[in-house]
């Protein structure tokens, strides 16, 4: 059976990122390896993951490398603020948008590295998925952003918190 899976905020490489959000790691390289080594328990070969924002820090080169570490084949990004790197690599990914509609068993979701209001069928049942909630220039970790932080984290590199 393939699985569908949704993750999003790796920050892989990012030092800072250890700090801003209490990651439970002494360095990048601590993080990066509990983070893909955690993912490649749980995600498999032929399963669908849907990668929404804030993939990695540095150059493609680094952000190649780091994918080749993922054992998933069937990766959709959905670029978030952090992504720049992704946009020079051309076949590591499936796609690679602002936005995507899909669906997932029936259900239509929508997804976005940052909150929208509103989106496409949002008042006929459909989903919409995102990390982050911007408002002008700034980021507001608001409830959504740090549940889905809490998730990730949790569900990657058990006995994590972002509290």
């Amino acid at each position: 059976m393939i699985n569908t899976w949704f993750t999003a905020d790796f920050h892989l490489g990012h030092q800072n990122i250890i700090r801003y959000c209490s990651r439970p790691f002494h360095s990048t390289g601590e993080m990066d390896e509990a983070i893909l080594g955690n993912l490649n328990s749980l995600v498999r070969q032929d399963d669908v993951l849907y990668f929404l924002g804030d993939f990695c820090m540095g150059g493609p080169d680094q952000a190649r490398r780091y994918r080749d570490r993922i054992v998933c084949r069937n990766i959709h990004v959905v670029e978030g603020n952090h992504d720049r790197a992704l946009r020079r690599l051309t076949t590591e990914f499936c796609t690679r948008n602002q936005l995507a509609e899909i669906r997932v068993d029936g259900q239509g979701i929508v997804l976005c590295h940052t909150a929208m209001r509103v989106w496409r069928h949002s008042s006929r049942g459909n989903w919409h998925l995102y990390t982050a909630i911007r408002t002008g220039s700034s980021l507001i970790l608001r409830r959504p952003y740090r549940w889905m932080l809490e998730w990730m984290l949790t569900s990657f590199c058990p006995g994590a918190s972002t509290r």
